[in-house]
């Protein structure tokens, strides 16, 4: 696609869109919709990240260095054909969480309350970047390849990330595994 170019994509809610600074997005005017827009200079995840650097792919040579570790969780808003959207569709179980961990960063940044406000709302900021590229990775793994069963078992999973599952090896660790490719815990 050149420069120029603009691809014309109908996405379906509720998904997450990645822009960079130098995108935009039309939407249809007869297209009622919803947004939680959220805009962030790379600096704020490591104070090296200038956009000129990010678009020339300096950072991509970098592999097994803790600022390469930085970089990849805002790689997807940068390094990207030009003119192609890219975006991860969410479950309604990822867009709730997605919205709780945007409310509790937007929380910190109004209130703050005390001396550690800024890393607080930095950390709920960097687990939302996390979030939504756990969520692009798994959108583009197991799409169109799973039943409802392990659907509805991959959701869970997201839902309850944070928390230790014990899982034995029974039916369901064999469906999900030979649906998956892996077992539920290395999911």
């Amino acid at each position: 696609m050149s420069e120029n170019a603009v691809e014309k994509k109908k996405i379906k809610a509720p998904v997450a869109i990645f822009l960079s600074n130098r995108e935009e997005i039309v939407v249809c005017d007869d297209t009622r919709f919803e947004a939680t827009v959220v805009y962030f200079k790379p600096s704020v995840i490591n104070d090296v990240f200038q956009y000129e650097q990010l678009y020339a792919g300096e950072f991509e040579k970098l592999q097994g260095t803790t600022l390469y570790q930085d970089y990849l969780i805002i790689r997807n808003f940068v390094q990207k054909e030009a003119g192609v959207i890219q975006y991860s569709r969410l479950t309604d179980v990822s867009l709730t969480k997605l919205l709780e961990l945007i409310e509790k960063m937007k929380q910190d940044l109004d209130e703050q309350y005390d001396g550690y406000w800024p890393c607080r709302s930095r950390s709920f900021f960097i687990e939302i970047l996390f979030f939504l590229n756990f969520c692009y990775n798994n959108d583009h793994s197991y799409t169109g390849n799973t039943s409802s069963f392990t659907t509805q078992v991959i959701e869970y999973l997201n839902q309850h990330i944070d928390e230790r599952l014990d899982l034995d090896h029974n039916y369901f660790t064999k469906v999900f595994h030979k649906e998956c490719g892996v077992s539920p815990s290395q999911y």
